[in-house]
């Protein structure tokens, strides 16, 4: 699980850093204002969420999303593309 952390830093500095569920730091850095960190950081998390569901294979989706990967892997029909006589030669 991650989490955005925001911690102030001096009179005028806050610094956010998205962290892993053991602690460990993944992206951070400081802003001048709290709305500023707040969103960056919320940005950084959404941005990493964002890419890692990119990469997931269809083996891992959630379960709720199972029965749409399914779909999209399902083998093409005739009527999907076509019978051979509307084809152009060579396809």
């Amino acid at each position: 699980m991650l989490e955005v952390l925001l911690t102030k830093r001096g009179r005028a500095r806050w610094e956010w850093r998205v962290c892993d569920s053991s602690g460990k730091t993944i992206m951070g850095a400081s802003e001048i204002s709290r709305a500023e960190a707040k969103y960056q950081g919320e940005r950084a998390l959404f941005l990493l969420l964002l890419t890692t569901a990119r990469t997931l294979d269809p083996g891992q989706v959630a379960v709720g999303l199972a029965p749409i990967a399914a779909r999209r892997s399902r083998p093409k029909r005739d009527r999907d593309v076509g019978d051979a006589a509307s084809r152009p030669p060579g396809l």
